[in-house]
């Protein structure tokens, strides 16, 4: 035999009666290992003996990769809230019928304007609630008195008439009415001199909030505390002053700093806990701080209410609340939908956060 041959036969005979090293064996998978979880490292690969039956073999454990969790989103409490409020997006098959119309005065534009924005207002308050009449709406300017007083008799003369009108004076405005037969009326009032400030999405939104709100609240409406009625259309505009949700959030910041500002001169008069807890008890819809004076707490204080109202029980609880009000009276239905007292709720959620919102 060849000398060569005979050199080469012999070693690979030596090579294949000596035992595999661990290091050669975790070279591949299956290689035999000696002991039970022992693990290796060749080439940044982890090998581990493993026994199956009663054969222990070199298994490639899996390279798990590491992962940086990324920091959790957070989500503003008042945003969160408003954000419930918009989640709410079917079209129903019933929506609330309207009835526009405009005084002489009235530039066309101006009506349109307005008018144009009552769509998208109807379909979102008519997927919890919807009045049977008509939402008749009036929009007159400031040279239409006599226009307006013979309409709002026509209407059936409800609570808004002369008393609206000298509270708008000079300006703008808008309010809904309702008479002693129940119907809601609503009114626009524009400037002839220039482009009216509520042919908005922002107030249509308001104002429609407030025939929703007396569609569902009936004569219980009179009866809620002054945070309600115009806290609660202040964060309905604010969470749908726009169809995008950053434009949205946008203007929702922008009236939160003019309600916070507000407050915390109001409350800068008295201690804090107490005063806020006056504030919510003791202030009437009807009291001049609530909404015709600075600072208009049905509007500013009524707003950060509002949005821990939603954050702390949904919005469709609170049209649950609303929807059982007339029958049980506000209080009783807010401590049967929420599960304790208005009170309760103030001392124990609403003025801790009202105190951390308004940094005092």
């Amino acid at each position: 035999m060849n000398k060569r041959l005979t050199t080469f036969l012999s070693v690979l005979a030596v090579l294949v009666l000596l035992p595999l090293s661990p290091s050669n064996a975790a070279s591949q998978t299956g290689g035999i290992c000696s002991k039970a979880g022992k693990t290796k490292v060749i080439s940044g690969k982890t090998f581990k003996c493993i026994k199956s039956g009663k054969k222990l073999s070199w298994i490639l454990t899996p390279s798990i990769s590491k992962v940086t969790p990324e920091a959790p989103k957070i989500v503003e409490t008042w945003w969160r809230a408003m954000l419930d409020s918009r989640s709410f997006s079917q079209v129903p098959t019933v929506i609330q019928s309207i009835d526009i119309k405009s005084a002489p005065n009235v530039p066309k534009s101006e009506t349109d304007k307005i008018a144009a924005h009552f769509n998208d207002t109807l379909i979102y308050w008519s997927q919890f609630v919807v009045n049977p009449q008509p939402l008749y709406t009036t929009i007159v300017s400031e040279k239409d008195y006599e226009w307006y007083m013979k309409r709002w008799q026509e209407l059936g003369s409800d609570n808004t008439g002369q008393y609206w009108w000298d509270k708008t004076g000079n300006g703008e405005g808008g309010a809904v009415g309702w008479n002693n037969s129940g119907q809601i009326n609503m009114y626009f009032k524009v400037l002839t001199t220039r482009p009216s400030t509520l042919a908005t999405r922002e107030h249509v939104f308001h104002e429609v909030t407030h025939f929703f709100q007396a569609t569902a609240l009936k004569d219980e409406v009179n009866n809620t505390p002054c945070w309600f009625g115009e806290g609660q259309a202040q964060f309905i505009q604010s969470a749908h002053a726009d169809k995008s949700e950053t434009v949205a959030k946008s203007i929702a910041i922008q009236n939160r700093k003019w309600a916070i500002s507000a407050v915390n001169k109001y409350i800068g008069t008295t201690n804090s806990v107490d005063g806020l807890f006056n504030a919510l008890t003791n202030i009437s819809r009807g009291d001049v701080l609530c909404n015709r004076t600075e600072p208009l707490l049905g509007y500013t204080l009524g707003q950060l209410v509002n949005e821990k109202l939603v954050a702390d029980f949904t919005w469709i609880k609170v049209i649950d609340f609303m929807k059982k009000s007339p029958e049980n009276g506000w209080q009783a239905s807010f401590n049967s939908t929420f599960g304790i007292s208005a009170e309760d709720w103030y001392k124990k959620d609403l003025i801790p956060y009202l105190i951390a919102e308004l940094k005092i």
